[in-house]
């Protein structure tokens, strides 16, 4: 969730609405801190693939009932 946080309330107020692809986009592009911006995407995109692995391998457990 990057644009609704974007748009609506830049992150404010008081970091209310600040999620952590706002993070990412913050410090690559407004503090110009490009390596710790590209760090913080590995360790998002590593933890999406590790939800995505996990769910893959529940998958296999589900009930699925055929009509």
């Amino acid at each position: 969730m990057f644009d609704q946080a974007f748009v609506l309330t830049r992150g404010g107020p008081g970091k209310a609405s600040y999620t952590l692809v706002y993070h990412i986009y913050q410090q690559a592009f407004i503090d110009f801190r490009f390596g710790s911006s590209a760090a913080g995407a590995v360790i998002l995109f590593v933890a999406i693939l590790l939800l995505t692995l996990i769910q893959f391998y529940a998958q296999k457990r589900w009930v699925h009932y055929e009509e």
